[in-house]
């Protein structure tokens, strides 16, 4: 077989064992025999140009990807997992359900304030919670007066009062 670009290179089902093509990596060629050729690979694969070929196509899919814990990118965004099974991404996550299938509690966490917007310009919507009670954290009066960063509108369920508690003017304020 003479040296064919990827594009030129035959069907697999008309390759032979003695057919080989040569990628190209960094000015060094490496010679891949169409038998080892889905073997494995011991080089980058990089495409010729940006934006333009595709891994398989919405009725061929591959049925999983393996990747190392650089992730996967994603145009600018970064998906990588940790030892843990946590998944971390750069950017934002849109989605229109979230649903939890593994066992256990899901926990969102932040180093800062998580917000939770129904409306991207701050009117005609509402955050919903539907077929479960809304529970507040507890604190004991003690620990609700260690708070760092209470604000108005703050609310707890104060455990040493047994009372729902909101930030009000500066203060806590019992709601009944």
């Amino acid at each position: 077989m003479p040296n064919l670009k990827l594009s030129q290179l035959p069907v697999a089902n008309n390759a032979v064992a003695g057919d080989y093509v040569y990628l190209v990596q960094g000015g060094v060629s490496k010679k891949l025999t169409a038998s080892n050729l889905l073997v494995g690979l011991n080089m980058n694969i990089i495409p010729s140009t940006n934006d333009v070929y595709s891994m398989g196509n919405s009725t061929n899919r591959f049925r999983a990807i393996y990747v190392a814990s650089d992730g996967i990118f994603l145009g600018n965004t970064n998906l990588r997992a940790d030892a843990n099974g946590s998944v971390t991404f750069s950017g934002n996550l849109a989605a229109n359900a979230f649903v939890s299938l593994g066992s256990g509690v899901p926990t969102l966490r932040s180093n800062s304030n998580i917000n939770l917007r129904a409306n991207s310009n701050g009117g005609g919507g509402a955050v919903v919670i539907t077929n479960s009670p809304l529970r507040f954290t507890g604190f004991t009066t003690t620990q609700r007066n260690s708070l760092i960063g209470v604000a108005n509108g703050d609310v707890i369920y104060n455990t040493t009062t047994n009372k729902l508690q909101a930030y009000v003017n500066n203060s806590w304020t019992d709601l009944h």
